[in-house]
C-alpha cells in the first residue's frame, strides 16, 4: 500500500446476536466495555513488561524494539500468571455475585472463562 492510500477499512462488530448475562441491556454493554478495557490494559502492562525488561538490558532503544520485542518462555509465563491474577482481581465482584447465586460447583473457574474470552466465546 502507498502513502497516499487508505487502508481497508475492516468490519468493527461481529455478526449475530450479542450474548446477554443481565436482565437489564446497559448492564450487559458495561461488561462489554470492562472487558474491552480489561483487554486494553493487559496490552498496555505486556508493553510497559517489554520496555522495563528492555530498560534492564541496559541501553536505550527505539519504540521499533518495543514492537519487535517477544518474551522468552519464562517472561511469557511470568506475564501470564500477571495476567490472571489481574483478570481475577477485576472480575472479582461479577464473580462473588455469580457464586452467591450459583453453587461454586456449577461455575467455570475464571481461567475458563478467559479462554472462552481469549477465543471470542464470550
Amino acid at each position: 500500500m502507498s502513502s497516499g492510500e487508505e487502508a481497508p477499512r475492516l468490519r468493527r462488530t461481529a455478526k449475530g446476536k450479542r450474548p446477554r448475562y443481565f436482565s437489564d441491556p446497559a448492564t450487559d454493554r458495561l461488561l462489554g466495555m470492562l472487558i474491552t478495557l480489561i483487554g486494553e490494559v493487559s496490552v498496555v502492562r505486556d508493553r510497559l513488561d517489554s520496555v522495563e525488561r528492555l530498560i534492564e538490558r541496559g541501553g536505550l532503544f527505539r519504540r521499533e524494539d518495543i514492537e519487535n520485542f517477544l518474551p522468552d518462555k519464562q517472561a511469557e509465563a511470568e506475564r501470564e500468571a500477571a495476567r490472571q491474577r489481574y483478570i481475577e482481581r477485576v472480575m472479582r465482584v461479577i464473580q462473588n455475585e455469580r457464586e452467591e447465586k450459583t453453587p461454586v460447583a456449577s461455575m467455570p473457574p475464571v481461567a475458563e472463562v478467559h479462554r472462552q474470552f481469549e477465543e471470542g466465546k464470550l
